[in-house]
């Protein structure tokens, strides 16, 4: 049973003796319901008016908030596997993250200015983490005969940009892989270089990554996936990054509801390229 509304909840009280009372009568009125058993959204508020845009606004901040999630989780586990007493550190990371998870924010439905702020938060809380980590490590990888300092930790924040500045124009180093769940997990680990290495193992063995093959065109998009292991090719075409006009309206009426944040109400059905070359 939904009840319900923004801005309308006011008195919790009255809410749940309400509900007591439609529980029930449902349950007194002796009849047979029909039921509902698939999803309730998107939901349809009118002609035009589907509510399903905040699915997809700012994908960007959408995964922002998922990979700090995941630098946060990582941090509390570290912080307590080393008995080191860091929480005041953790706070600013775990705040925004609290914020972030508010739906108007990471719904995508908020104005640009208060995105970046959401934005600038996490990176800020991120921060604050590394100094954790770091902090951690040097208590769980040192040795009792090490004389050089413990290397000093990064986290590749602008990797969904295929870029990681702390390795850029290095001749080697060392990739820590934290796995915070209780089972052994098979995952892709992805890390942006500008030149070749050799992958070595914990033990020093080479290991192969000739797995796939990325075929680009000359524009850069992309062309074709293979799995030499198994030789399969996924072809692509018209790969690329698109967008659509948004229907202007005044929201009168049905018919002229807009598109926006919660709406999503494209002018044509056909989306048109970002750019047709790339700089």
């Amino acid at each position: 049973m939904t009840v319900g509304s923004d801005f309308e909840n006011e008195n919790a009280n009255e809410w749940y003796k309400n509900l007591d009372k439609l529980i029930r009568y449902v349950n007194q009125a002796n009849r047979i319901w029909t039921t509902k058993t698939n999803d309730f959204f998107p939901m349809s508020l009118a002609t035009h008016g589907i509510l399903n845009d905040y699915f997809t606004s700012r994908p960007a901040l959408k995964r922002y908030e998922c990979h700090s999630n995941n630098i946060l989780q990582v941090t509390r586990q570290l912080n307590g596997f080393s008995n080191n007493t860091l929480r005041s550190a953790i706070f600013p990371l775990s705040e925004a993250m609290g914020i972030g998870q508010h739906h108007d924010a990471v719904s995508g439905a908020e104005k640009q200015y208060v995105a970046n702020d959401y934005a600038q938060r996490l990176s800020q809380g991120a921060d604050a983490a590394l100094y954790v980590i770091n902090e951690a490590y040097k208590k769980l990888l040192s040795k009792a005969d090490q004389s050089l300092p413990m290397s000093t930790q990064y986290l590749c924040q602008f990797s969904n940009i295929s870029e990681c500045l702390p390795i850029e124009r290095q001749d080697s180093f060392t990739l820590t892989i934290w796995n915070p769940t209780i089972q052994q997990i098979d995952n892709l680990i992805r890390v942006p270089v500008t030149k070749q290495y050799k992958i070595r193992s914990p033990t020093g063995e080479t290991i192969a990554i000739d797995h796939l093959r990325v075929e680009f065109d000359d524009q850069g998009n992309l062309n074709s996936i293979t799995n030499r292991d198994k030789n399969i090719t996924l072809q692509f075409s018209a790969q690329g990054l698109y967008w659509y006009t948004s229907f202007q309206g005044s929201n009168s009426r049905p018919e002229f509801q807009s598109s926006g944040a919660y709406y999503f109400r494209p002018l044509k059905s056909n989306p048109l390229p970002v750019s047709s070359a790339r700089n």
